[in-house]
């Protein structure tokens, strides 16, 4: 059995700096296997958008389907 190491994104409601810090760190680790987001991508924060292209750039990710995109479904960003 081999181990992996997971890198785990969530709660980040819109706030890009916040984010991108987070993949600068994941990015500076050779030991992660996966990045996982967990939800809670956009609503309530200042860069919505900003976190979608951040998150859309993230090649080796799984997303969890979290109840704000549910909710926004259809709705441009």
């Amino acid at each position: 059995m081999s181990l992996k190491t997971y890198a785990i994104i969530t709660d980040v409601h819109g706030n890009s700096s916040s984010l991108k810090e987070a993949i600068k760190i994941i990015n500076k680790r050779s030991d992660v296997d996966q990045i996982i987001c967990l939800g809670d991508y956009f609503a309530l924060g200042p860069d919505p958008l900003g976190c979608y292209q951040l998150l859309e750039s993230l090649s080796n990710c799984i997303f969890l389907k979290s109840i704000e995109i549910s909710f926004s479904s259809g709705v441009s960003l």
